[in-house]
């Protein structure tokens, strides 16, 4: 079978491919204010509707589950486009319409707002899981794999300064409008800053060129890519991940419930501590990038999927927003760390006319393993709460299990993935600096970098007035 892929009547030049990777950087930065300004309040907003946490945890992974099942028919979807790009821009178009739902929820919310919200929410998040695939396939195609780790990092800087400047100020305009209006007329403003910062996206993505290919593909079926799934080196880096997520999803829906409900942080405390990960998050890809060439894929991805591990035990033990601040530093250097790497291998683990076949199975393993991870932290954080342990009720119970499966996840699963450009860490004072000393000091050249580029912008600005 062939798949189709002629968004191009020429072939794609340098300078095309330059641009198209200029306004994949636009489009990323622009997506980050959406999720900045709008996915990341999804759960308050739940919430504020009057949501339980069962309703909480079906909020959060039942459009996963059903994108990941989706992604098995994704060979029929593609069939319905020409090219990738049309897929891509299609698909995450009818995720931006779904603003405007979610504005109409927050503006007649009624008795069955909460299940308007999760019929809602459920199209935003498949329409982007199913568009993933192809974007992946898309990109692997515009970045050689020898730009990879340095164009990402920075792709990735950029649009994670992008979520944290949204998260502070959406932070600040939620509890503003709060106090000025009655209802959920903040909410309202905040998604429809998020509609608006999606078709932005949208329109530099449409401005990317697809490079002219046609590519032969395999006819091998789901249940073949099961059976062999231990014998490639990307079935193994898919157990590693969906085991991965299956622990990390187990408290991850939870901990904006922790925050607002248990802690009693208000609208702008919230935004500070998680928008945190993102100041790192940015500030380190540049970091990671480098560190991946002179380390490799398999070692950062080691490194930092041992600082994500720790990240649910932190929260047990620490309460005041301002310790768990630095608690989110550190797990945003892991996260970008992790986020780099893992794209990294699946883009160098699987063949280019496989590789939007293989990344949608990638994406189906995703989705049930988050979807099974968050209902065992639901089902965990009512059997904590009508069974209290030393660490109490509730939540912290499903933080602890979830931070162990985490490590576990790293020292049973990580090491069969096979990476022979990877060197080992020698020490374990070198592993900690490298997550700690190194990516810290890295920040603070790249804030001194920004500080020194603005200072002499508006010097040659000055002048030419």
């Amino acid at each position: 079978m062939i798949e189709k892929r002629e968004p191009q009547q020429t072939l794609a030049n340098e300078i095309d491919l330059r641009k198209s990777r200029e306004y994949s950087i636009k489009d990323g930065f622009f997506y980050a204010l959406m999720t900045g300004f709008g996915t990341s309040f999804i759960t308050p907003f739940a919430l504020r509707l009057g949501a339980t946490i069962s309703d909480i945890g079906l909020l959060q992974t039942l459009p996963q589950l059903l994108s990941g099942l989706l992604q098995l028919s994704y060979a029929k979807i593609t069939t319905l486009f020409k090219s990738r790009k049309e897929i891509v821009v299609k698909l995450v178009s009818i995720q931006a319409l779904m603003w405007i739902g979610l504005i109409l929820v927050s503006l007649y919310a009624k008795n069955s707002a909460i299940n308007w919200l999760i019929a809602i929410y459920s199209i935003y998040v498949i329409s982007e899981a199913l568009a993933n695939p192809a974007w992946t396939s898309w990109m692997g195609d515009l970045v050689p794999e020898k730009h990879r780790s340095e164009y990402f990092g920075k792709r990735n800087e950029i649009t994670g300064f992008g979520a944290f400047i949204a998260l502070i100020i959406a932070g600040w305009l939620l509890g503003f409008f709060e106090d000025l209006f009655s209802g959920l007329a903040a909410f309202t403003i905040l998604f429809s800053i998020a509609f608006v910062a999606r078709m932005v996206s949208i329109y530099y993505l449409t401005k990317k060129i697809e490079p002219r290919t046609e590519i032969t593909v395999k006819e091998n079926s789901f249940a073949h890519f099961l059976i062999h799934l231990r014998e490639t080196n990307f079935g193994r880096l898919v157990i590693y991940q969906s085991v991965l997520t299956f622990a990390v999803f187990v408290s991850a829906p939870y901990f904006a419930v922790h925050m607002l409900e248990n802690l009693g942080f208000d609208y702008f405390t919230f935004a500070l501590i998680i928008s945190s990960s993102q100041i790192t998050l940015f500030l380190t890809m540049v970091y990671w990038g480098h560190e991946i060439q002179r380390i490799g894929n398999k070692t950062t991805l080691y490194a930092s999927s041992l600082v994500i591990g720790l990240v649910p035990i932190w929260w047990i033990l620490f309460k005041n927003p301002l310790y768990l601040f630095i608690i989110e530093l550190f797990t945003g250097i892991g996260w970008a760390g992790h986020r780099i790497a893992s794209l990294n291998m699946i883009l160098k683990n699987t063949p280019q006319e496989e590789k939007t076949r293989l990344v949608a199975y990638y994406n189906f393993f995703q989705g049930i393993t988050i979807f099974a991870g968050s209902m065992v932290g639901a089902v965990l954080a009512g059997f904590f709460h009508d069974n209290p342990t030393i660490l109490g009720t509730g939540l912290m119970g499903v933080f602890l299990v979830s931070g162990v499966l985490r490590l576990l996840s790293v020292i049973l699963f990580l090491p069969r993935i096979q990476d022979t450009e990877s060197t080992p860490i020698k020490s374990k004072s070198l592993l900690v600096k490298l997550v700690t000393i190194y990516p810290m000091r890295s920040a603070m050249a790249e804030i001194q970098f920004g500080i020194k580029h603005s200072i002499n912008t508006a010097k040659k600005i000055s002048k030419i007035k």
